[in-house]
């Protein structure tokens, strides 16, 4: 018993760099929204607002899924892979909206956003 317990502790701290960095890229792609409506001449207030509370992350393995207003707009992986490496930000394919691995679009470990969403 206290085993498990101990392996699921050590299980979140591992994941706490990445958590923290997916947070910063959060708050990234919530600050591009609001410059871009404020600058485009959108100023309603409640607006903006509920377009910023629709972006979230939701857990996938291996990814997390990065959605704005219940649409998937890329995802950050979770683990390193053959073509990825952990925290790279995948845009989605076309067709059927699944983690593009040719598209890396940068990387929320390393502080590198390209993915306004």
């Amino acid at each position: 018993m206290a085993t498990e317990n101990t392996s699921r502790v050590n299980e979140k701290r591992a994941d706490q760099p990445l958590r923290e960095a997916v947070d910063r890229f959060l708050s990234y792609i919530k600050k591009n929204i609001e410059t871009e409506n404020y600058q485009s001449n959108q100023w309603d207030d409640q607006a903006v607002e509920k377009m910023i509370r629709s972006v979230r992350v939701t857990g996938r393995e291996p990814f997390l899924k990065i959605e704005k207003a219940n649409k998937v707009c890329g995802y950050i992986v979770k683990a390193d892979g053959p073509d990825v490496k952990r925290g790279d930000i995948l845009g989605r394919t076309a067709f059927l909206g699944r983690p593009a691995t040719s598209r890396i679009l940068g990387n929320v470990l390393e502080s590198k956003f390209a993915l306004a969403a």
